[in-house]
């Protein structure tokens, strides 16, 4: 949730946060894939 929050206030964009069954996590702005990868498992 931070994360998500944090990354909201850093680009300001309208952002689509999905999160992919391997465990990794994408950042979708504007259409555009952003190099950002998040490790779940912080429990």
């Amino acid at each position: 949730m931070t994360l998500i929050v944090n990354v909201f206030f850093a680009f300001s964009y309208d952002f689509l946060f999905i999160v992919d069954n391997d465990s990794q996590s994408y950042l979708f702005i504007n259409g555009n894939e952003i190099h950002y990868q998040i490790k779940r498992g912080i429990g």
